[in-house]
C-alpha cells in the first residue's frame, strides 16, 4: 500500500507541475481562454481524484498497523468500523469529482456551461474536507488509550506513540487546508487562488504517507536507536540472530557392565548422527548438528532413545 501511496503522490506531482503551463499561479484573467477550457479544469479534476484515493489509502494504512499491534477484539472492530467508513468516503469522494456534473466532460469543456447539471461544489468540497479532519483526529485519538495498556518499557512506549502521534500534524495542515479551501471557492481569480490549496494538499498527502509508512521505520529504529524501541542490538538477522548461538552436550548413558557399540547407522531410519547400543539391545540415536544446515534447524540436537528388551525363562518340567 506505501508504493500505491507513493505512485499517487508522484502522479499528483505531475499534475500541478503540467498546471503550471495551463495558467497556476497566474492572474485568470492573464490565461488564454484555451489554456482554462479545457486543460486546466481537466487536470485539476484529475488531481482532486488522486488526492481523495491517496489520503484514503495512507489512513487505511496507519489504522492496518494499529490492529497488528493492539490485540483487543472490541479494538479491532473500531478499526475495522473506522478502516470501512475511510474507504467509503474515500471512494464516494473519488467518484463524486468524476461525476460531479452531468455530462462528465462539462466539468472542463465550456460549451456545456449553460447547460450542464452540476452538484453544489462547495457544499461538497467542505463535506469532504470536514469529514477527512473527522477521520484524521479519530486516527490519531484511537489507540491512545489501548498504546497506555501495552505491557512493555516506558521508553518503548514514548518511542511507539511517537510514531502514532506523528498523524497530528496532518489534522493541523487538514484544518489549514479548509482555509485555503474557502479562500478559493469565495474568490474569482480561480488560477491564482488555486496555488495555496494545492500546496496544502501535498502537504497533507505526503504526511500522511510518512504516518501511513511509519511501521517500516521500526527496523531502521531497532538498528540505529535501540534505545528508543527498548530492543536488543541485534535485529532480525540470520539463523544465529533468531536461533541464538548455543552448544548441546548429548545425555550420558549409565555404567553398564557390558560395552557400548557406536556406529553411524540408525535402526530409525533418520539420517545424520550416531547411533550408541548398549546392553539389551538399548539403542541410542544421537542427532548430530550441522551449522547452518537444514538438518541443524530441523533437528537441533535432539537425543532420541528407543529401548529394546528380552527376559529369559526356563519353563517347568513335566512329571
Amino acid at each position: 500500500m506505501c508504493s500505491s501511496m507513493k505512485l499517487t503522490s508522484i502522479a499528483l506531482t505531475g499534475c500541478i507541475l503540467n498546471l503550471l503551463d495551463y495558467g497556476l499561479g497566474k492572474h485568470l484573467y492573464d490565461v488564454p481562454l484555451d489554456d482554462l477550457y479545457p486543460n486546466f479544469l481537466k487536470i485539476n479534476v484529475i488531481a482532486a481524484m488522486l488526492f481523495c484515493a491517496a489520503t484514503g489509502m495512507a489512513k487505511t494504512s496507519v489504522l492496518l498497523f494499529y490492529r497488528r499491534i493492539f490485540p483487543s477484539r472490541k479494538f479491532h472492530c473500531v478499526i475495522w468500523c473506522l478502516v470501512t467508513f475511510t474507504f467509503c468516503y474515500s471512494s464516494a469522494s473519488v467518484l463524486a469529482n468524476l461525476f460531479s456534473c452531468r455530462p462528465i466532460s462539462a466539468s472542463w469543456d465550456i460549451q456545456y456551461a449553460g447547460t450542464a447539471r452540476c452538484i453544489n461544489r462547495p457544499v461538497f468540497y467542505f463535506a469532504q474536507a470536514g469529514l477527512g479532519i473527522a477521520t484524521d483526529f479519530a486516527t490519531v485519538i484511537a489507540p491512545l488509550p489501548m498504546m497506555w495498556n501495552l505491557q512493555i518499557p516506558i521508553r518503548q512506549k514514548i518511542g511507539v506513540g511517537g510514531i502514532l502521534i506523528m498523524g497530528s500534524f496532518v489534522c493541523v495542515v487538514s484544518i489549514i487546508r479548509l482555509k485555503s479551501l474557502y479562500v478559493l471557492l469565495k474568490g474569482t481569480d480561480l488560477t491564482l487562488d488555486t496555488v495555496d490549496a494545492l500546496l496544502w494538499c501535498v502537504i497533507e498527502l505526503n504526511l500522511s504517507i510518512v504516518g501511513g509508512c511509519a511501521p517500516t521505520l521500526r527496523p531502521f529504529m531497532r538498528k540505529y536507536c535501540p534505545k528508543v524501541l527498548g530492543s536488543s542490538g541485534r535485529m532480525y538477522g540470520s539463523g544465529d540472530a533468531q536461533h541464538g548461538k548455543g552448544h548441546s552436550y548429548p545425555l550420558k548413558s549409565h555404567d553398564k557392565s557390558t560395552p557400548a557399540t557406536k556406529d553411524n547407522k540408525s535402526r530409525l531410519g533418520i539420517p545424520g548422527g550416531s547411533t550408541v547400543t548398549g546392553e539389551n539391545e538399548s539403542e541410542e540415536f544421537i542427532i548430530g548438528q550441522k551449522s547452518n544446515s537444514r538438518e541443524d534447524s530441523e533437528y537441533g540436537g535432539i537425543v532420541r532413545t528407543v529401548d529394546f528388551g528380552y527376559e529369559e525363562g526356563v519353563e517347568p518340567k513335566e512329571r
